[in-house]
């Protein structure tokens, strides 16, 4: 869930919005507060997105949740 809308994420990492009508066996759910925030640039694939939010994380044993705003260029 992200500003009240609900996602289903499938086992091929595909993303959909789902109805309010959909039921799930589990669901965890907390308010996203932002304890910091980072510019990253240059980012041309998933493994170097990956690579830069590993940097973020201060406890290696811990959650942690990431919020991207993003302007994605796609060239066809």
């Amino acid at each position: 869930m992200l500003d009240k809308k609900v996602y289903k994420i499938k086992a091929n990492g595909e993303v959909e919005e789902v109805e309010d009508v959909i039921k799930t066996p589990f669901v965890a759910v907390t308010f996203f507060d932002k304890d910091i925030s980072a510019e990253l640039k240059g980012i041309s694939n998933y493994d170097i997105l990956k690579e830069e939010l590993n940097k973020l994380i201060e406890y290696k044993d811990s959650f942690y949740a990431f919020k991207i705003n993003a302007m994605l260029h796609i060239y066809a």
